[in-house]
């Protein structure tokens, strides 16, 4: 949907707003509207009293609200208004939304209080939150719901710019006893003070792309351009390993811990991963099913490295489903035929594919839209054929944020049309030119974590 499409909507709903008497007016940009409007009685209950609100204020996103005022409600998510007719039935949605919101709050309470974690009501009776075991009084977790707990901005996060708003988010903390969720809780605040801290370590190709906007179709060497994970101490210090890998063309990045590991894939997606099988307290073998957990990785090649080749470490590898183990010290080289296999075995697909239609343009010209998409790939439905190898930069439309992204992305297999139907290409996304990874993993991290309609 284009901007022109939103902006006509949003008039169409400005109108429809006002028609049910709701104050509304559209925000700057046009592609929103804010609205007020009475509540007809009736006390919503909090948590620790029932409270009358008189107003209630939101703004639209697509066919969805959120609110605004009064404050006791903005925690709740955006709620479908779609086919409301009147004032009174977006009020039931939003009350119904509270209700299954305060459900949540509850069941968390009781969750909390049967492992011994004295949680409270903090004051306007919207929240619940509970103290972490540090020295800083106000440093207190604050319940999303039954599974997420939003961590605090003091205490060891006093002063830290985290990258994302979601890293402050931790989901399923509960553990058998108040230590383990004070644990849990502690540990995670201080790795990521320790992560934001920390300079990364990326080592970027030898040849860098040109800044083109139509990049012209070459063919690509084996192997050239994918993403390398490497995980641990061991293989963090191989200057020579990560000097090989960059040769073959790969793109490396290089973490310390399973969890900056884990992290790591909220920001950027890689195509293999190298890992020593003991990190720290941890084993290297823990990665290869916590992989699998991420949203959006289906099965992805995970190489075991060890300090010494033990016949005993082999078998556990192979048993968790590494795709391969090795002795150190790696030679790049030497295993580039092996590596290569891995990243273009069709046996395996790495990332999972979502059934998502979206707009998108070619070169800003060619229009067409998705049938799916993926992490590092489209599958493209567009009005001419594409030829195989061809690198190009792509558009893509994401309607519900309002924002559009730019991707370079190459053509690995092309479908011609058959019948009304246009042709069809597959798509690997080789970069992204604005450095807005993490929006697109966010977008697809959304859509195979699809939160349930509270309006049901």
């Amino acid at each position: 949907m284009g901007e022109a499409e939103e902006k006509r909507i949003a008039k169409l709903l400005l109108q429809r707003l006002s028609a049910m008497g709701l104050q509304a007016a559209l925000l700057p940009g046009g592609r929103c509207v804010r609205a007020r409007m009475r509540l007809r009685g009736g006390p919503f209950p909090l948590l620790d009293r029932p409270a009358e609100f008189r107003e209630l204020v939101f703004a639209t996103a697509g066919p969805k609200l959120k609110v605004l005022e009064p404050a006791a409600l903005f925690q709740l998510p955006l709620i479908p208004v779609a086919g409301c007719t009147s004032a009174s039935m977006i009020e039931d949605r939003v009350r119904a939304a509270w209700t299954a919101h305060r459900s949540a709050l509850r069941d968390a309470h009781r969750a909390l209080r049967a492992i011994g974690v004295a949680s409270g009501v903090e004051p306007g009776g919207a929240t619940l939150a509970f103290p972490i075991g540090v020295e800083e009084r106000e440093a207190a977790a604050r319940c999303l719901d039954a599974t997420r707990v939003a961590l605090p901005s003091r205490g060891p996060l006093s002063g830290v710019a985290l990258s994302r708003a979601s890293e402050r988010v931790l989901v399923r903390p509960l553990g058998e006893t108040a230590s383990d969720v004070e644990i849990a809780l502690t540990n995670h605040l201080e790795r990521l003070g320790r992560s934001a801290r920390r300079p990364r370590i990326t080592v970027e190709p030898i040849a860098a792309a040109p800044a083109l906007d139509v990049l012209p179709a070459r063919p690509k060497p084996v192997g050239s351009g994918h993403r390398v994970l490497l995980v641990g101490p061991l293989l963090g210090r191989d200057t020579e390993l990560v000097a090989g890998l960059r040769r073959l063309g790969h793109r490396t990045r290089i973490e310390y811990s399973i969890q900056d590991a884990l992290e790591a894939f909220a920001a950027q997606s890689f195509e293999l991963v190298l890992a020593d099988t003991h990190i720290g307290r941890a084993e290297g073998i823990e990665l290869v099913p916590a992989l699998a957990e991420i949203p959006g990785i289906e099965r992805l090649p995970v190489v075991l490295v060890d300090e010494r080749a033990r016949e005993s470490v082999r078998d556990e590898a192979r048993r968790v489903g590494a795709a391969g183990y090795l002795a150190h010290p790696v030679d790049a080289t030497r295993i580039s035929a092996g590596l290569a296999r891995l990243l273009h075995g069709r046996g395996q697909r790495r990332f999972a594919r979502l059934g998502q239609r979206l707009d998108v343009q070619r070169d800003g010209s060619d229009p067409g839209f998705t049938i799916a998409i993926a992490r590092l790939g489209l599958s493209v439905r567009t009005t001419r054929e594409l030829h195989a190898g061809g690198l190009h930069r792509w558009t893509i439309r994401l309607s519900e944020l309002g924002e559009d992204m730019r991707v370079d992305a190459q053509t690995i297999y092309r479908i011609p049309a058959a019948g009304p139907e246009d042709p069809t290409a597959g798509l690997r996304i080789r970069s992204f030119p604005d450095r807005n990874e993490s929006l697109w993993i966010d977008y697809l991290t959304a859509l195979t974590d699809p939160k349930p309609d509270s309006s049901s």
